[in-house]
């Protein structure tokens, strides 16, 4: 047998290897006959349910099962399996907290209405093994060859008999099921069973995607391809191919497997074929014993090879001939890999592509899939999905605690789009059996996966922590492959010297890098709620704080309202939105349910502008190695977040297009820093203007022109800057804006648009003057207390404003100036207790201060610190009419569906209540947009205009308060 060793020292040498056309050496070889070399088994098979965990032991694996089931799928999505019920055991046990307590929910714990709203529910739930047995026929020209089993993704562990006698077992979550069962087999009719066991055989956490009910759920079964194949008992068993641009070659690394108990000569040949040219293939006579052989060889390419990188997603394809004999018999074998001439480094603070730095645009795919939970694994179908992520101006991908199949990383090398899957797992992994696991795990997904050029990163899996000596051991077993980085738990612990990148809400000293840090969710550490609104945000100390790359983990995370009346009729599986059920009926309830479409379009189009500026807040920092957005799709697990422009189905929502997103979301994005979002005539609106460029290339626009537009579309400002050539693989300065707002018409709003000939970024702001006039409020009586004085005026005809503070109200909720941060939490909400608000701007109190539909910066003053009033709930004894709209009403929570208002008009007794949650008192001198505010709303009052439509009695009042 020839060493590894003098392999490669003969390689190097030059002495055994010949360039020569391609097949000039087989032209002696005849292919004799020809030979179907694979059978699919798909179809129905047998099947029988294992919940005691009998199977094993009393042979099963002998007998003939009287259900059928059919692979490719899963016992779930056919119906099979248990019922649904308040005590299921779960992956992670029964379900608990408020919705297995509170009244909220009694009804949907009940036998026959389970309905719950932390996962999408299947109908039918099964943890445990089952057993799968299909007769097959092995055809007689299948005699004297090799036969392999591909089971291509399993859920979870499988364990494979053929005609009664054990063949192996197998847990691989990311990558397929593979069993010789040449030595098992009979000739003609032949038994196969497969017992596949679901349930928690390691412990790889509570919620990972790779398998539980957060996202994929917990299906049983095998998916995509379950076949038998045949080779020759000599054979190409694996070919991994290392692209080295700078010498233009390739390092080819090639196994060969042999049945034979003698050894078997032939020659090897490889052939190169991509950029529209067929190199001159590499040929070599070898000898194949009988524990194989290992050869590595240098294959060089053209001087023009053409590189591979998301711009220009150009393939090679590497093929391998095989023809050799043993005795008087022939043998013969091919492989064929696709490969991508790139190189990834570490270049300063950031990743380099083939030497040129990228700033990754990463989105979180965390294994959703809406109809039966598992996996799609057709490449077209992943093809067009990133395309749609390139639309949407992302170039990487982040796999959320699992690895895609096959078909992923396929369709990645063809549009170009960067990949970094996880091991499977989101736990604290403290054991060996969890060692043992991810060693496995990650060599096979190194192995399957590892000549797809778009494999450039790989990680651990989710937060939480590893030992360290664990992840060193990985470490060292990883970086033997130096075609990608590598790094420890995404987001999690320890982060060691030798991780190439980290990813992380904060850098390695803590240094913030993102709007939101810290669990639970809670409004103080926002960055939204911690600073007035501007676009100067950037994270350049963070990237101070280490020398390597640094990637922002998981940032935005901001909700918008499901759409709970037509989302429910796309799932047309075995997966149901349980939780769109609870908030229909809660909707119902409220008197809401007809403002669906409102919720949905006006959190949306507030959720679309805190992503815009956390986005673009990464883009602006210099050096910094990029961020993972969570998340495009929405995410139906740990209490749904609809945290994303798209659905579970990857379809944009109404309020947002992928149009919109690439102009703060692109390889090419205007950016303007502008120190806060409202103005006063007696300023100088200002703004510096930079180009973000990862296009691949210089770009020089013809024209760069910066316009104000008033609210009507006009233009009250304009500015052009001179032709300039802007540098990529950076920030490039472009240059400033200074304008006077002593002539702006104010009140208003206005919009910064900038043109780089077709790229575009807009930003709004607000002007107000710089003084108001002062407004006397004799006939009104200001409160803040429902008290017996307010109950007086009103039987006396009088208007009453009434300002409640958070302290005496219901709830006691908190500020409500963002949305939802990743999702809702309960009755207190979280970082906030609302979903954006809803108003309507032609409204007459907002005639002195404009406004837009929805939440908009120039809020942020009155909300920061604002709690609702909860005008109708679920206890509520005296609500407020089903059909009553407030004036501002603050958009609920998708899990508890109250009616809730900043600003509320009504008659009680006999006069007229204006109720305002919002402060307007408090420092007013400082507080200019508040003032703003009261003064459009005191002038309201004082107004004919102000003639409430709705009346309510004292206790419906009252209700409000403690």
């Amino acid at each position: 047998m020839t060493t590894r060793r003098n392999f490669i020292k003969n390689t190097t040498l030059g002495s055994a290897w010949l360039m020569l056309p391609a097949c000039r050496l087989f032209r002696n070889f005849t292919s004799g006959t020809t030979t179907t070399t694979s059978q699919l088994l798909a179809g129905d098979w047998y099947f029988r349910l294992d919940p005691e965990n009998k199977g094993i032991e009393q042979e099963w694996y002998k007998t003939r099962f009287a259900g059928t089931a059919k692979l490719p799928g899963s016992i779930q999505a056919q119906g099979y399996g248990n019922e649904v019920t308040a005590e299921t055991e779960w992956w992670d046990g029964k379900l608990k907290g408020v919705w297995k307590t509170s009244p909220v929910y009694e009804k949907y714990r009940q036998p026959g209405n389970v309905k719950n709203y932390e996962f999408l529910q299947p109908e039918k739930h099964y943890l445990g093994a089952v057993w799968y047995s299909k007769e097959f026929i092995i055809p007689e020209n299948w005699k004297n060859k090799r036969v392999t089993l591909l089971l291509e993704r399993v859920h979870w562990e499988s364990t494979v008999y053929i005609n009664g006698k054990r063949a192996g077992s197998q847990n691989y979550l990311g990558t397929a099921h593979h069993y010789d069962i040449t030595g098992f087999l009979s000739e003609g009719k032949n038994t196969i069973a497969i017992r596949v066991d679901n349930s928690r055989k390691i412990d790889v956490g509570d919620m990972p995607h790779s398998i539980s009910e957060q996202t994929q759920g917990t299906w049983n079964g095998i998916v995509g391809r379950i076949a038998l194949s045949i080779t020759d008992k000599v054979w190409i068993d694996d070919m991994q191919v290392y692209p080295d641009i700078e010498n233009r070659k390739i390092s080819v690394a090639l196994t060969m497997g042999s049945l034979l108990k003698n050894d078997a000569t032939g020659i090897l040949e490889l052939t190169v074929t991509g950029a529209g040219e067929k190199l001159p293939a590499v040929s070599k006579a070898i000898t194949v014993s009988a524990n194989g052989y290992y050869l590595q060889v240098d294959y060089p390419l053209e001087d023009n090879i053409s590189l591979w990188d998301e711009h220009h997603p150009v393939l090679y394809t590497l093929n391998a001939r095989f023809k050799g004999k043993s005795g008087s018999d022939n043998y013969s074998d091919t492989e064929t890999v696709q490969f991508g001439m790139r190189k990834v480094t570490v270049k300063g603070t950031q990743v380099s592509v083939n030497n040129k730095v990228v700033h990754f645009r990463g989105n979180v795919d965390c294994a959703i899939f809406p109809v039966n939970g598992y996996p799609e694994m057709d490449a077209t179908w992943w093809k067009n999905l990133w395309k749609r992520y390139k639309d949407w101006g992302m170039n990487l991908v982040r796999f959320h605690s699992w690895c895609p199949p096959e078909a992923a990383f396929a369709a990645a090398d063809e549009v170009g789009i960067y990949l970094q899957p996880e091991c499977s797992e989101w736990a604290s992994d403290n054991t060996a059996v969890q060692l043992n696991f991810l060693i496995e795990e990650s060599k096979a997904i190194l192995k399957r996966y590892g000549n797809h050029p778009s494999f450039i990163m790989m990680a651990l899996g989710n937060e939480k922590s590893i030992k360290k000596e664990y992840l060193e051991s990985l470490f060292t077993i990883w970086k033997k492959d130096k075609r990608r980085l590598y790094t420890g738990k995404t987001g999690g612990k320890p982060l060691l010297d030798a991780a190439d990148y980290y990813v992380g809400g904060a850098s390695k000293k803590g240094t913030r890098a993102r709007y939101y840090l810290g669990w639970p969710p809670r409004p103080e550490p926002s960055y939204f709620y911690q600073f007035q609104p501007a676009t100067t945000r950037d994270y350049i100390q963070a990237v101070k704080d280490d020398s390597r790359p640094f990637i922002s983990h998981e940032i935005a995370q901001r909700c918008a309202y499901p759409d709970v009346i037509n989302l429910p009729k796309k799932f047309t599986g075995s997966l149901q939105p349980t939780y769109l059920d609870i908030a229909r009926d809660q909707l119902e309830e409220r008197g809401m349910l007809h403002q669906v479409p409102d919720f949905v379009n006006a959190s949306g189009k507030w959720q679309v502008e805190l992503y815009k500026e956390e986005i673009e807040a990464n883009l602006r920092t210099s050096g910094i190695g990029g961020f993972h957005l969570l998340s495009l799709q929405d995410f139906p697990g740990q209490g749904t977040a609809p945290v994303g422009f798209m659905d579970f189905f990857y379809d944009a929502k109404p309020y947002v297009t992928s149009g919109r997103v690439i102009k703060f979301c692109n390889s090419l994005v205007i950016l303007a820093r502008i120190k806060k979002r409202t103005w006063f005539t007696n300023e100088h609106f200002e703004a510096d203007v930079d180009l973000y460029n990862f296009s691949g290339k210089p770009f020089k626009p013809a024209k760069t022109t910066c316009i104000i537009k008033s609210a009507d579309g006009k233009t009250v400002y304009q500015k052009e800057f001179d032709p300039e050539i802007y540098a990529d693989e950076g920030i490039r300065p472009v240059g400033n804006i200074t304008a006077s707002l002593a002539s702006f018409s104010v009140p208003a709003k206005y919009t910064l648009e900038i043109s780089m000939d077709a790229v575009v970024n807009d930003w709004d702001f607000w002007v107000y003057p710089q003084y108001l006039p002062s407004i006397d409020t004799p006939d009104i009586l200001i409160a803040k207390t429902f008290d017996e004085e307010v109950k007086t005026a009103l039987d006396k005809g009088k208007t009453v404003l009434l300002l409640p503070e958070r302290e005496h109200l219901k709830g006691k909720l908190v500020q409500c100036f963002g949305t939802f941060y990743w999702t809702a939490f309960d009755f207190h909400g979280g970082e906030t207790s609302a979903c954006g608000l809803l108003t309507n701007p032609e409204h007459p109190v907002f005639k002195y201060f404009p406004t837009d539909f929805h939440g908009n910066w120039q809020w942020w003053e009155l909300l920061v610190k604002a709690s609702p009033m909860i005008l109708d709930d679920f206890e509520a004894k005296n609500p407020f009419p089903k059909d009553f709209k407030p004036l501002i009403q603050m958009i609920p929570s998708w899990k508890v569906n109250r009616k809730l208002s900043v600003l509320t008009e009504v008659k009680a007794g006999n006069g007229k209540l204006m109720l305002c949650s919002m402060d307007i008192t408090t420092d007013l001198d400082n507080r200019k947009v508040a003032a703003q505010f009261r003064y459009s709303l005191l002038n309201y009052l004082l107004s004919e205009d102000f003639d409430p439509g709705t009346m309510v009695s004292y206790d419906i009042i009252r209700e409000i308060f403690i």
